[in-house]
């Protein structure tokens, strides 16, 4: 029986996979081919088509999985993969959910852009990455955009670097304290802090703890890669189980010592390997995401 729900993971077009490094140098979005194709070490960004995916999700009991768009540098890169998803959760309707991606500073389109998905039956928007989209969370573009959705029901996804991380291809910092700001100044609107938000709810933050800010969920995309299981038990026990989403960052293969290929199996049993409760491990792997997603069902 099927049974887990992804919130997190990324597709690209059959013109990005083909050559990543001459799709990206034309399309001028040189942070995507920092992240996917660095030049001084072997990539851990794996690729797969649809039909992949599925058959990838088949295997590790995954029902559904929401699909985010990368924080793209240029509205066409948007829009291409945007439109991609919009023909794929029509095919696919009852196993791919997907959010539209923008780049905020193209304010017009972006607003276009997102009236587009919301009428094409996408469920949030992001993933979003202020820095590499050369904007902030305080520019007027940005606040046109919460504007617009807040009371539309539709959840945001940021990308958040882990501060004390190595360096790493396209690793840029990301501004942790203007994130619980702005989840502080928009009670409403529905903030996913992924990668675990930078592990935000263990700093002594300058706003205090998040604990009360029941707006900001975490996702565990790509978390192998930088923590060891037990840390999800400790956000739990900071924030509480509700708010936590699981997601793989698929194909990034997250375990690449250990993958040949992009695959889910790993990073299910990395959250069950936490120390959470069987009941709190349903709620991770499932039931939060289906809660959270049904008023856009």
């Amino acid at each position: 029986m099927k049974q887990h729900w992804d919130s997190h993971i990324h597709l690209f077009t059959k013109e990005m996979q083909k050559s990543p490094s001459n799709w990206a140098d034309s399309s001028n979005e040189p942070i995507w081919k920092a992240c996917v194709a660095p030049s001084d070490r072997p990539s851990i960004q794996g690729w797969a088509t649809p039909a992949q995916l599925l058959n990838a999700m088949d295997r590790a009991d995954v029902e559904t999985v929401v699909l985010l768009g990368w924080y793209w540098e240029n509205h066409q890169s948007c829009q291409l993969q945007n439109r991609f998803y919009g023909k794929l959760i029509k095919i696919h309707a009852d196993r791919l959910k997907a959010f539209v991606t923008v780049q905020p500073k193209n304010i017009e389109v972006a607003i276009e852009e997102i009236t587009w998905a919301i009428d094409s039956g996408f469920l949030g928007l992001g993933e979003i990455h202020p820095q590499a989209q050369a904007f902030t969370l305080e520019d007027d573009c940005w606040k046109k955009i919460l504007h617009f959705i807040e009371d539309k029901s539709f959840p945001i996804n940021l990308h958040v670097t882990e501060p004390d991380s190595k360096p790493h291809p396209g690793k840029i910092d990301t501004p942790l304290n203007d994130y619980v700001q702005m989840a502080t100044s928009w009670p409403n609107q529905v903030f996913i802090l992924a990668h675990l938000g930078g592990r935000i709810p263990l700093r002594k933050m300058e706003l205090g703890s998040v604990r009360s800010l029941k707006n900001i969920y975490y996702d565990t995309a790509a978390t192998p890669l930088l923590y060891k299981p037990d840390l999800l038990k400790q956000i739990v026990e900071e924030v509480g189980i509700e708010q936590i989403l699981y997601g793989s960052d698929y194909p990034l293969r997250v375990f690449p010592k250990e993958q040949k290929r992009p695959e889910f199996s790993k990073s299910v049993q990395f959250i069950k390997d936490s120390g959470l409760t069987d009941t709190d491990l349903d709620r991770v792997l499932s039931l939060n995401a289906k809660r959270l997603f049904s008023t856009r069902e």
